[in-house]
């Protein structure tokens, strides 16, 4: 490295000076601007910067793997099959409860993943009801008997639809469920009214946004989800159903169409409910078929039927004449799957009167009560007429045996073939 020796004397002079083999010679006292200015300093300053930055993140990056934390996710969001839900037996008019009860009840399913290292915990479920109402019993039953059941979430009073809570509305329930860290897991809820109805059909109708809240206060939203409560309420509700109630037939049914203007994972009883309150709106407004029948040889010679609409019609011819208090008839009527099954006992007897006839046998009847014609009803000649079940005309097929009882040889079958219910579509 060369000293560089200023010459003495005029001051000018010294301006002038020339400095040759000046690497790493300093000027002046602006240090940093000398060494940003010399290309290999500002070379080495850069790499060490940069290499700086790089472990600097490279701890950081291990400290927060090192630092356990919750990563909480939604894996999977679905309706599971009815189970058994714990209940108590509730007298209105008295107040008694009785325990040991269960009723079935649709659950929502959450299944949640943990991707993070230390446990999430759960405190709370949150759900938004969205609609909320209930079927009506076009059977007109009633009673003071109430079902409380333990559902996760327990809706407001009452059981009457009239009453149901304005929607929408909140719910919530505290709650302790822990995911572990690195696992999955499932979490299931079921909700329904804080009582309902024992001794009829009105299940409820509910759909609402799920939401769990974690310990941190944090939110998250896992779907939502439409559920039928009592699980098969719905479809006895309307299989039972009289025909003659048409009016409060298609009110259920506009209430299921509600629920399915709202996006939703819905329990398939939803979807059975619609299709079938659809088949029977239009099976409802059929026209009606006769399909006859039978064997010339035996007891019973002919069978006529016929169903559609609001009209169930069956003749019956015997091959010979009846005997007083002796000779019976019984009709049966059933689907081919064994979803139903009807039969009707008729004894050939004597009124109250003294007048001799056909007597149907009600055996505490209280759906379908027959009646005979007797202006088309003889000795060997036997004409009911009824209003069809609702689960009749939802059927596509149906079977109906007629047998003559009392006599020996009596064909258990007369009429083997099947009756043609109209089918819709």
């Amino acid at each position: 490295m060369s000293i560089l020796q200023l010459p003495r004397g005029d001051p000018m002079e010294r301006e002038r000076a020339v400095v040759s083999n000046s690497t790493g010679v300093q000027v002046g006292d602006d240090n940093l601007q000398v060494f940003f200015a010399d290309p290999r300093k500002r070379k080495w300053f850069v790499i060490i910067a940069v290499c700086t930055v790089l472990v600097l993140v490279g701890v950081i990056v291990l400290i927060n793997r090192t630092i356990a934390r919750p990563d909480l996710e939604l894996s999977a969001f679905a309706v599971q099959k009815p189970s058994k839900v714990a209940a108590d037996s509730v007298n209105v008019a008295t107040g008694e409860v009785t325990p040991g009860k269960e009723v079935d009840a649709t659950a929502i399913d959450v299944t949640l993943k943990n991707n993070g290292t230390a446990p999430a915990l759960l405190t709370a479920v949150i759900v938004k009801v969205k609609h909320a109402d209930t079927l009506q019993d076009c059977r007109m039953m009633g009673g003071e008997a109430r079902i409380s059941a333990a559902y996760t979430i327990r809706l407001p009073e009452p059981v009457s639809g009239e009453d149901v809570p304005s929607v929408p509305f909140e719910m919530r329930k505290d709650i302790r469920f822990e995911v572990r860290g690195g696992t999955v897991d499932r979490f299931a809820l079921t909700i329904g009214p804080s009582l309902q109805a024992a001794s009829n059909s009105t299940p409820w109708l509910i759909v609402g946004d799920v939401e769990l809240v974690r310990d941190d206060g944090k939110v998250l939203p896992v779907g939502t989800a439409a559920v039928v409560t009592e699980a098969g309420e719905g479809l006895t509700n309307l299989s039972t159903a009289p025909v003659e109630e048409m009016e409060c037939i298609a009110e259920n049914a506009r209430k299921i169409d509600e629920v399915f203007e709202i996006p939703a994972v819905r329990t398939g009883e939803l979807d059975e409910l619609r299709s079938r309150y659809s088949k029977l709106s239009k099976a409802s407004k059929a026209g009606s078929r006769e399909a006859c029948g039978g064997q010339v040889e035996a007891a019973v010679s002919k069978v006529c039927a016929l169903l559609g609409g609001d009209v169930f019609q069956v003749s019956v011819d015997l091959a010979t004449p009846p005997t007083s208090g002796v000779t019976g008839m019984v009709l049966r009527m059933r689907d081919e799957s064994g979803a139903f099954a009807y039969e009707w006992l008729f004894n050939y007897k004597k009124d109250r009167s003294g007048k001799l006839g056909w007597q149907f046998d009600s055996r505490g009847y209280a759906m379908m009560y027959p009646e005979v014609e007797k202006s088309r009803t003889g000795g060997t000649r036997l004409v009911l007429t009824t209003m069809p079940s609702v689960d009749m005309l939802l059927a596509d097929k149906a079977l109906l045996t007629a047998e003559r009882t009392s006599l020996p040889g009596t064909a258990a079958v007369a009429y083997p073939e099947t009756l043609v219910i109209p089918k819709v579509t």
